[in-house]
């Protein structure tokens, strides 16, 4: 714990007029998959990366949870997640721009972006 994995960001779907809560360019499809066979009361999700980062979840019930710059340049998204499918993206805020990340997930309070390895 943390569990990482490492990705590229950016794509060319503009996350501005979807009304998701911040501002970035995504890809089409989830660049992650995230499986919980079960209830977690507190989990965290986070990028680190040397770019401009936004990270989007899109929930099992099917509400976004959308997260810009909470440390630094990256995003951190925290609470419960109950069981089910989570779709992940890690979206760049400028269009164009693509950076290399690792996204962190960890049950541990203190953990930050900062704490990770670098991508």
């Amino acid at each position: 714990d943390p569990r990482t994995v490492q990705g590229t960001s950016g794509g060319e779907v503009d996350l501005g007029p979807l009304g998701v809560g911040c501002r970035g360019f995504v890809t089409p499809q989830p660049d992650h998959i995230l499986e919980l066979g079960g209830d977690s009361p507190s989990l965290c999700l986070m990028v680190r990366s040397e770019g401009d980062t936004v990270l989007l979840v899109h929930r099992p019930d099917g509400s976004f949870v959308c997260d810009d710059d909470t440390e630094g340049r990256n995003p951190v998204v925290t609470g419960a997640f109950p069981k089910g499918t989570y779709r992940l993206w890690v979206g760049s805020y400028q269009p164009r721009s693509n950076d290399g990340y690792v996204l962190g997930i960890t049950q541990i309070a203190d953990v930050m972006p900062s704490t990770l390895a670098a991508p």
